[in-house]
């Protein structure tokens, strides 16, 4: 008789196994999942990855930079992908080559009821964002530029 997984081992198994990088956020916006595709994607490690901040301008370091904050930094959603319908928005990758590798995120809200009982009102709170990137690269003019001049 096979062995019977959880559901989060099935889960992970599926999403390791996809070619579209996937990461999942916190309310905080820290990254809580990561597949292989995301981590050979921005050249890092699991370790290095999870528990880091998405944010804008999370480091103040050089942008073009191999630190996992500014590998974080680059995977930032939008504002609005917190709102009921998410949003997309390209996300980037500094590859081995220093130049920086865009790609187009779509990011799916995750949000939890939050139940007033003192006002009898209901609404709803995000609790994270899913992210699903495309697997191929944008081939724009800002691809033929340096990571350093963009």
């Amino acid at each position: 008789m096979p062995k019977k997984r959880s559901k989060f081992t099935q889960l992970a198994r599926v999403l390791d196994a996809s070619i579209q990088p996937v990461y999942f956020l916190d309310s905080e916006q820290e990254i809580v999942y990561c597949n292989q595709a995301l981590l050979d994607w921005v050249g890092c490690s699991t370790d290095e990855l999870i528990g880091r901040r998405c944010r804008y301008h999370s480091t103040p370091g050089e942008p073009a930079s191999h630190d996992p904050d500014a590998i974080a930094a680059r995977l930032c959603p939008p504002a609005e992908a917190f709102t009921e319908s998410g949003a997309s928005a390209v996300v980037a990758a500094l590859g081995h080559d220093n130049w920086l590798h865009r790609r187009k995120a779509i990011f799916l809200p995750l949000s939890e009821i939050d139940i007033d009982t003192k006002n009898a009102q209901e609404s709803t709170r995000p609790t994270g964002l899913i992210a699903v990137v495309e697997a191929i690269d944008f081939h724009d003019t800002a691809r033929q530029l340096p990571s350093s001049l963009v």
